[in-house]
């Protein structure tokens, strides 16, 4: 089923028309000029701009259209982040339904993944907590054990997002894996900003990516 458009617009700044496909999103950056837009439901207000940064090869990119086991998507924002000189990239999916989701991009290998509500209280001290390695995740009912913990620092993002930070703003991921082969990533910027998501391991060839929209980012 294809992925349809609630609504099209123009950036101020390069004139693109763009598409818009989420009214779930808090802001749109223009993936040409990098102009920021606020957003409240479709309605766009210009906000700030950033600086280009370097592009980074990936198979996939805003407008890459899939499918994961029957459910057709489309790629609508990334965010992208950078530990130990390399990329994560994070990007943002929608169904036909407009459900949406991430599929997480480390070096060498792709996640499946989607948020997860938490209480923030169940993780503060998370570092006294670590020799709970083995045991449920707090109100999760998880079993997991501690794969690393690495910093992380915020590059940039474009497209549909729920969420930008500061230029540069750090922060630490911890990485768990369950008995039963899922992921769980906590993304901790301080004890009152965390961002948990449940995710399995997934091959490119998973994906059926089957139409790619040019917008001269690779």
């Amino acid at each position: 089923m294809a992925i349809r458009a609630l609504s099209t617009s123009t950036c101020s700044n390069c004139k693109q028309e763009f598409e818009l496909y989420s009214r779930q999103t808090d802001f749109y950056i223009c993936p040409q000029c990098i102009q920021v837009y606020t957003k409240q439901d479709l309605n766009l207000k210009f906000s700030a701009k950033y600086i280009r940064k370097p592009d980074t090869m990936s198979h996939l990119q805003i407008g890459t259209e899939g499918n994961i086991d029957g459910r057709a998507f489309k790629v609508i924002g990334c965010l992208v982040l950078i530990f130990e000189e390399k990329f994560i990239q994070l990007w943002r999916v929608v169904d036909s339904d407009k459900q949406m989701d991430w599929i997480i991009q480390f070096p060498g290998y792709f996640l499946e993944a989607r948020f997860t509500e938490i209480n923030h209280n169940d993780y503060k001290d998370l570092e006294l907590k670590l020799a709970l390695s083995g045991h449920n995740l707090p109100g999760l009912n998880i079993s997991y054990t501690l794969n690393c913990i690495t910093r992380y620092k915020y590059a940039y993002a474009l497209g549909e997002v729920n969420m930008i930070m500061e230029e540069n703003d750090k922060g630490l991921l911890y990485l768990f894996q369950s008995h039963k082969g899922q992921q769980f990533l906590l993304f901790v910027n301080s004890a009152d900003s965390m961002t948990a998501i449940n995710a399995q391991h997934r091959e490119l060839s998973e994906f059926g990516l089957s139409k790619t929209k040019e917008l001269g980012l690779w």
